[in-house]
């Protein structure tokens, strides 16, 4: 009996704990599914992308391309909006909007038809992205433009590489700390001070005190990388806004083209490569190729692209040896894959431009390409025609500007007749010799570089923004510029990495 009482005892006190363990296991399943529950729920309550991104340009200004025109369309009147940023807004020359391509085909389509009622008009801005773009298309078509040309792909990413957090973080204990902490005045904050930073420069106020945090390797910003998942949501972003503009145009009757902007593959190195510092000899081979490229070191670059395959200033470095070797569909393969690896991804890649010509094709739309406008003979962009990696000289909006005359003959405008291109080009031509003067032709590069420069300390790529500086500099001999320059040499020799030289 005594036996048999001890056997039933530990199989009470074995239930019991197999009773307690169960309820600790139901407790904590419970716990593990009300958790997941409230970070689904809570992802629901999140605020959406717009909500979340911070503000660097300003999409109200753009219907100030609207100024001087009636609202009602007069019979017969083919009036055009070119929708876009930095580009068609005819940065960097002054006064503003006179270089733009979209006013350069409207001077030259005038001289063709003479007569006609043709407007062409820019609704533009900096750094502002096509859903932003979008977002001013039910206003614009209040003035019944007989065609819509949206120009994607230049900033499709900004307003995220500049915020101060993820949207969407990596890891899963990224994600669940995002939901219990919550972000929104961190991007209400960092909107702020973007804000009080300017439009397309970006770099006062509260910039100029982010690039002084920065270093080699080390960006100004928490939020960098971009990494995959806020990629694809920026991607869809842009997807969505296109299929609102295109059900907006057929509503209206407005004839909808999109258009891809200009990519120079030369005119900027990658914004960032790597958050760690890589191999001595591997930065000082980058540093001297993009200071000299020489072909001679071009079986070197293949060997390092392909022991450091995720290095995106080895694939730019790449790149620019195989279009001097006259390998050029090569060289555009290295270029796309060097935009793709970018950390800060602030122009296209190739998800993005696969994303827009899978809508332009499931919308019925055509997609130009400005890049065709700017090819040389070896089909890719002449580097000549860029001022930087998506700005072009005047000679390069004046091309924009007739391959848009061309592309859209018979839809926009009518068709154009036999030798139009001697009386376009020569309208065009008298259009800027008038109204862009010396010192604005003289400034322009310099601005930009002193622009990209800033950019790219921000970002933490000190070895690039460099030479960037030092050309701004001997140019423009500005205070502020110095300051910078200065900094930036000094981070690098805190860093041990080499000065480079002029570009």
């Amino acid at each position: 009996m005594e036996a048999d009482f001890r056997g039933q005892d530990r199989m009470e006190k074995g239930g019991g704990r197999d009773a307690a363990g169960r309820g600790v296991a139901l407790f904590l399943f419970l716990l593990v599914l009300g958790f997941g529950a409230g970070l689904a729920l809570g992802s629901l309550a999140q605020p959406g992308i717009e909500d979340r991104l911070p503000r660097v340009g300003d999409a109200s200004k753009v219907v100030l391309g609207l100024s001087g025109l009636p609202k009602a369309r007069p019979p017969g009147e083919r009036r055009v909006f070119v929708l876009g940023a930095s580009l068609t807004f005819g940065l960097p020359y002054e006064p503003v909007g006179i270089a733009s391509f979209a006013t350069l085909c409207e001077r030259g389509l005038r001289a063709v038809f003479e007569g006609a009622r043709i407007r062409v008009r820019a609704m533009a801005h900096p750094a502002v992205d096509a859903t932003e773009l979008a977002s001013q298309v039910p206003l614009l078509l209040e003035w019944r433009p007989t065609t819509l040309i949206l120009i994607l792909g230049a900033n499709e990413f900004l307003r995220r590489a500049v915020s101060g957090r993820a949207l969407e973080p990596e890891a899963p204990l990224e994600r669940a700390a995002r939901f219990l902490a919550g972000n929104r005045g961190t991007f209400e904050v960092m909107a702020r001070r973007i804000d009080r930073g300017g439009g397309e420069g970006g770099l006062r106020g509260g910039f100029r005190a982010r690039i002084r945090s920065a270093g080699p390797g080390r960006p100004g910003l928490p939020g960098l990388p971009v990494g995959p998942r806020d990629r694809r949501l920026l991607v869809e972003r842009c997807r969505r806004a296109l299929r609102g503009l295109a059900a907006a145009c057929e509503a209206a009757g407005t004839d909808l083209v999109l258009a891809l902007s200009v990519q120079g593959f030369e005119g900027c190195p990658p914004w960032l490569s790597d958050l760690e510092a890589g191999p001595a000899a591997l930065d000082r081979f980058v540093a001297s190729q993009l200071k000299t490229s020489s072909v001679a070191a071009l079986p070197r670059a293949l060997a390092l692209a392909s022991a450091h395959p995720e290095r995106a200033d080895l694939r730019f470095v790449l790149a620019l040896l195989q279009r001097k070797a006259g390998a050029a569909e090569e060289a555009r393969a290295s270029w796309g894959r060097a935009l793709d690896l970018d950390l800060v991804p602030l122009h296209r890649t190739g998800d993005l431009v696969r994303a827009l010509e899978e809508e332009a094709g499931a919308l019925s739309v055509p997609l130009l390409r400005l890049d065709e406008a700017l090819a040389g003979a070896d089909g890719l962009p002449e580097s000549e025609r860029f001022l930087d990696y998506a700005h072009v000289d005047l000679e390069g909006q004046a091309r924009i500007a007739r391959y848009l005359a061309e592309a859209l003959a018979g839809r926009a405008w009518p068709v154009l007749p036999p030798g139009w291109r001697e009386g376009f080009d020569r309208a065009v031509r008298d259009w800027l010799e008038a109204r862009i003067d010396p010192k604005s032709r003289r400034l322009a590069r310099a601005r930009l570089a002193k622009n990209n420069g800033g950019w790219l300390m921000l970002f933490g790529n000190f070895r690039d923004a460099l030479p960037f500086l030092e050309e701004a500099f001997s140019v423009l001999k500005e205070p502020e510029i110095g300051e910078d320059l200065a900094f930036c040499r000094r981070r690098l020799r805190e860093a041990g990495l080499e000065l480079g030289g002029p570009r």
